[in-house]
């Protein structure tokens, strides 16, 4: 299992790490939530297997609409 940062979760899926954590914190949305990485919870990352394939359904969704 590969923990990845928010600046490399925001340079694989294409937006900023202000709209990546506002869909953390959507209870409708779909996105990862991130694991805390430190005791005070401050530091955080996201499980990388997670994130690609929150992308491979985006990319099913759209086929599936085309």
């Amino acid at each position: 299992m590969e923990v990845i940062h928010i600046k490399d979760v925001c340079k694989k899926v294409g937006l900023c790490r202000t709209m990546i954590f506002e869909m953390c914190r959507d209870a409708s949305s779909d996105f990862p939530r991130p694991i805390s990485l430190s005791p005070s919870g401050k530091r955080k990352g996201f499980i990388k297997s997670e994130i690609e394939n929150w992308l491979e359904k985006r990319v099913a969704e759209r086929d599936r609409a085309a």
